[in-house]
């Protein structure tokens, strides 16, 4: 009697034990599968941005050490996102300056090479050979110009400068003479209104900045048009300003125009014989002083372009 009533607890207990088991199991396997899941879609997180989805980002949730990682790895992707995008974008901007680049000597290159083979292979006076060889130097000049413009660009990027205090008077007559038959051309008064005397710069690079800012506000200046120029003081900074009443930029235009080879109006810029990198070396010669350059434009009302530089800093 003793032996069926341990052999019915015996069956009991193995019951229970089984049942208990099994029950123990599935809540390990449930808190498991929680503790898990995390994980999962994180891998799947890493395997997506593995395959180029750089959007891709792990769920936020709970305040455990696999939640800390969740959040830890998305600042980690959207900074890769950040870095892929800038490489993507300085990619874009160099391929788009190859083109422009290919662009502006196609035009040059073409003119030469044509008129060339026709002083070589017509029968041709010389007057009209006088003539060819005329349009061929215009042609050179441009892409002696566009060398030049170049040049120091990598000048501006690549050599160490010094900079030094310096006077202002001298820039000023010497602008007032480089730009006096240019005006008279495009009969446009230039004005100038200086409060600085002297400042910390480097003076080729500050003069070559106020030529090409004063030199395209000559050129956006129809007949009676004005031009202004003027150096102050505003704080801890230098204040240079150009403005013009010539016929102004779209918000497109303002946007792009320090882009190497922008081409805003393509006939009146090639007429002129300008390359397009004037305001391109004008931005790096204002990055190079630790500056800002604002432009503000409207459309037949004019520009004013605006340069901030430190009054003391080390380059």
């Amino acid at each position: 009697k003793l032996a069926q009533v341990w052999d019915k607890l015996q069956a009991k207990y193995l019951v229970i034990s089984i049942s208990f088991s099994f029950v123990l199991a599935v809540f390990l396997f449930w808190v498991l599968r929680r503790t898990m899941k995390p994980i999962d879609e994180l891998t799947q997180v890493v395997d997506h941005m593995a395959e180029g989805d750089l959007e891709s980002r792990a769920l936020e949730y709970g305040k455990d050490e696999i939640a800390i990682l969740g959040r830890h790895f998305n600042k980690m992707a959207e900074k890769i996102q950040e870095n892929v995008q800038l490489i993507q974008r300085e990619a874009d901007a160099k391929q788009e300056f190859v083109d422009n680049f290919a662009h502006e000597l196609k035009s040059p290159l073409t003119s030469i090479y044509g008129f060339a083979e026709y002083i070589q292979k017509a029968n041709v006076s010389e007057d009209e050979k006088i003539q060819c060889m005329s349009y061929i130097m215009e042609e050179s000049k441009l892409l002696l110009q566009l060398s030049y413009s170049l040049l120091d660009m990598a000048k501006i990027r690549n050599e160490e400068i010094d900079i030094e205090e310096i006077s202002l008077d001298d820039i000023e007559e010497q602008i007032k003479k480089r730009m006096e038959t240019l005006c008279q051309q495009r009969k446009v008064t230039l004005t100038c209104n200086r409060s600085v005397q002297n400042m910390y710069a480097k003076e080729d690079l500050l003069y070559s900045l106020l030529c090409n800012l004063i030199q395209n506000a000559i050129y956006a200046c129809e007949n009676d048009g004005a031009v202004s120029w003027g150096v102050d003081d505003e704080d801890d900074k230098i204040r240079i300003y150009v403005e013009d009443n010539g016929c102004g930029m779209t918000k497109e235009q303002v946007k792009r125009v320090t882009e190497p080879f922008f081409r805003g109006d393509k006939s009146r810029r090639r007429e002129e014989g300008r390359t397009g990198l004037g305001l391109a070396i004008c931005n790096q010669i204002v990055e190079y002083h630790n500056g800002q350059m604002n432009i503000k434009s409207e459309i037949n009302k004019g520009t004013i372009v605006t340069v901030f530089i430190p009054k003391k800093f080390t380059v």
